[in-house]
Parts: C-alpha cells; structure tokens; sequence
C-alpha cells in the first residue's frame, strides 16, 4: 500500500519496502535554495530521509527530482548568503567577523573567504577579473594575503578565455597556499601579443598554456626551482616581495611587455573588449563610492549621538 507525504520543496512516497524521495522545485531545476538550516530544499529533503530511516519497513531508497534535472547544486540568486554576502544590500560590506578587509567587492570578499576556509598547508588556485588586482581596496587584501599566505604564481589568462559566455573580460589565475608568506610572486603573461580567443577560428585549447605548465614546475606549492628563461618570449618574472610592496600590493601593476596591438590601429581590442574594460573602471569607482558612502554613515552614525547630547 502506497503512502505520501509532501513537504514544501520535496515528496515522500511509500510503497511497500520502498521510498521515493522526489525533491520538488522544477522552476528552478531542484536549485538547493538556503533559509538558514531548518528551510529550504535541502532541508526537506533530509526531513523525507528521517521518514525513510525510522520507518522500519524501508529497505530501498530512490532520490530523484520533478522535471528534467536531479539538482542543478546551488541556487547562483542566493549563493552568497552561504559566504555572509548579501546580508546588509548589494553595496554594503558583508557580516563576516573573519574578514579583517570591509568592502562590498564580492570579488574581493571571496578572497578573503577562501583564506579564512584553507587549512595550514592548504592550496588554492582563483580565477579574478583584472579588477580584482587593481580595485580600491585590492592592496588592502592582497597585502594581508601574502603575509598569511604564499601567493606564488599568478597566471594573467589570454583575451576571450571565457568566450561565448564572458568574451570581453580579462581574467587571472591566483595560485597561494595558506601558512607561508610569501617571498617572491612568479607572473606568466599568456595575454600580453596573444591573439584573442575565439569560438571557431582561435578556440582555447591546452597548447596555450603548455609553457607556463612548464614554468610552473612539479611541486603544486610553487617551491620549485623556477628560471624565467624557461619562457621562450619573456612571459615569465618574478617579483619580490619588496617589489609588490612599492606597488601597494597592486597585482595588476606587475607587468613588463609592451601591448604591440596598440601600436597597430588594425589590432586593436574588439569592441566587447573596450566596453568590457570601461564597465570595469565604472564598476570599481562604484564600489569606492559605495565605500565612501558606508565610511560616512558610520561616522554620521558615531558621531549623531554626541551632537545631539551636545545641544540639549
């Protein structure tokens, strides 16, 4: 005999030695939304595994999900809920006690959230938009990243890596792990006089990357003995620490080769890659306005109290 049971995002079904648990959220393709620990689809769905797991009779249990899709992970509109984003509007700082930087770059912020996370010894390796190492408070950021951590290469990714989906904009790769600081930061350009990217004639594939595989060397730390004459067109440098530290921690300003595209008004960058770049430039004087903007209210807000006593 057939029994059902129904929570709001999942479905418990009974037959015989047998239950059924139909996560049910098909608009958005079974997406794990988060409401904290007690709501959600996740939750339900651990509700309908308690059924499973005290009914005795249960010797089966089927997951599935309503419509195509089983779960298409987690819900990207509510993603940074999980990582304390979000919590006070779109411009403000996140609630994170862990994170010494206050800024409403999410970029930034989850720099910051995977070196809270990492373990002594452990590894990480980020793709950032160029904004990321030249934004307001980057220096801020990366400073107290390469005192905790050792951040040991940085890979600056060809024009159009990302295309169909993001083609105009400039990424990174941050590669650093946790428990040593850093000495020295070893940066391969791949983007510098590389032809763009492109769907059909100039797709990416491993051979751009081969080199800088070869530079990297086999340790996974970075430790490795490194020779920039690895690199047969100079695209591989290192900086030292003293280095970076003129630059204010600016990542972004480590940089040697000249663009000849520049110099060629036939090659120069495609539209989407202009609009790209002025969208970025747009996109951090927001976020410093933003900073601006929360310093004020934080000192309106420390100072209201006094004026007010001050009058009476």
């Amino acid at each position: 005999m057939s029994e059902q049971k129904k929570f709001q995002y999942a479905i418990y079904e009974k037959d015989d030695q047998i239950a059924r648990i139909t996560l049910n959220r098909p608009e958005k393709r079974n997406a794990l939304n988060m409401y904290g620990t007690t709501e959600g689809v996740a939750a339900d769905m651990l509700r309908a595994l308690t059924e499973a797991e005290e009914d005795d009779d249960i010797k089966v249990v089927i997951l599935k999900g309503a419509g195509p899709c089983f779960c298409s992970g987690l819900d990207l509109s509510q993603a940074g809920l999980a990582y304390g984003f979000g919590t006070k509007g779109a411009n403000q700082a996140p609630a994170r006690d862990d994170f010494t930087i206050a800024t409403s770059n999410k970029q930034l912020n989850f720099v910051q959230h995977v070196m809270s996370i990492l373990e002594p010894g452990g590894r990480a390796a980020i793709v950032v938009p160029d904004n990321v190492l030249f934004a307001d408070q980057a220096g801020e950021v990366f400073k107290i990243l390469t005192e905790d951590c050792d951040l040991h290469t940085v890979l600056r990714l060809p024009n159009g890596t990302f295309t169909p989906y993001s083609p105009g904009t400039k990424t990174n790769v941050i590669f650093f792990t946790k428990g040593y600081s850093t000495e020295n930061v070893w940066v391969y350009d791949a983007r510098t006089n590389v032809p763009r990217i492109t769907k059909k004639d100039r797709p990416l594939t491993p051979q751009y990357f081969a080199e800088f595989e070869t530079c990297y060397g086999r340790s996974p730390n970075g430790r490795g003995k490194r020779d920039p004459k690895k690199s047969k067109e100079d695209r591989w440098r290192s900086f030292h620490i003293s280095e970076v530290k003129e630059r204010d921690f600016k990542i972004d300003s480590l940089k040697w080769l000249k663009d000849e595209s520049l110099d060629n008004s036939e090659e120069l960058p495609e539209p989407e890659e202009l609009a790209a770049d002025a969208i970025a430039e747009l996109e951090g004087a927001v976020v410093e306005l933003n900073s601006i903007i929360l310093m004020l209210e934080n000192s309106n807000n420390e100072e209201g109290p006094a004026l007010k006593s001050e009058r009476a």
